[in-house]
């Protein structure tokens, strides 16, 4: 390696400080606008919770109509079950479509409107003939929602702001 009066004759290779604290703090800037740009990891599992109360009421809608008789969804403060008609007298429906669906850890219950009623208490929404307009309202830190029974007999789900 060569040498003068002045040092050696090649330049120094590889970065000073200054630009390695430089390229750090861009690269946490794109981390952090990435970041906040990702969805929310829970939002798919609380929009699944919501979904599975949607199901359960068009399960009743269905069976209601293919069976020809009353079905009902029964839904409280603490979850959701289907019952059926049996001559007059309201029993939970047999297999895993009478089971407690339980509302979803840190969901409410927000409201319940049936026929443009609004109820309290334990509500029993009946699928029948004529298909019953309702709307129910849960809601938890993340947000709102609304399963609501349409007049062509469909059951709709949507994010509410």
């Amino acid at each position: 390696m060569r040498t003068s009066a002045t040092g050696r004759c090649r330049p120094d290779t590889g970065f000073t400080l200054v630009e390695v604290l430089v390229a750090l703090a861009v690269i946490g800037i794109v981390a952090g606008g990435v970041a906040l740009t990702l969805p929310d990891p829970r939002a798919g599992e609380r929009r699944a919770a919501v979904q599975a109360w949607q199901a359960q009421a068009a399960t009743a809608a269905r069976r209601a109509r293919t069976e020809a008789r009353p079905w009902a969804w029964e839904i409280g403060p603490d979850g959701g079950r289907l019952l059926v008609d049996d001559d007059g007298r309201w029993r939970a429906a047999s297999g895993s479509d009478g089971n407690h669906l339980p509302l979803p850890p840190g969901f409410r219950l927000e409201r319940v409107e049936i026929d443009g009623e609004v109820r309290g208490g334990v509500r029993r929404i009946v699928f029948a003939a004529v298909p019953p307009l309702f709307a129910v309202d849960l809601a938890d830190a993340g947000g709102r929602w609304r399963i609501a029974g349409q007049p062509s007999g469909r059951i709709s789900l949507e994010a509410r702001p």
